[in-house]
């Protein structure tokens, strides 16, 4: 996933697996104005994640959030890069 965050403030993020409730990201933070790459293999799920609906959310406090996500999904850590 890449997560640009617009906002003048930074921005947290969690994502989670509906139907496990495994969280695989909680709470990482995206600094004001800059963007950030997540990949599952890069943060040690070498299996990658499981297939299914998720959630991410996104927390600033008591500021505005302001973000954009774009993502990939493959079968090979490659596919992601």
């Amino acid at each position: 996933m890449r997560i640009r965050n617009y906002a003048n403030a930074p921005v947290d993020f969690t994502v989670q697996h509906n139907d496990s409730g495994k969280v695989y990201v909680d709470g990482k933070t995206i600094s004001k104005n800059s963007e950030t790459v997540w990949r599952s293999t890069d943060a040690g799920f070498s299996d990658g994640l499981r297939s299914g609906r998720y959630t991410i959310q996104f927390r600033g406090g008591t500021n505005k959030v302001n973000v954009e996500i774009w993502g990939v999904a493959g079968s090979l850590p490659s596919d992601a890069k």
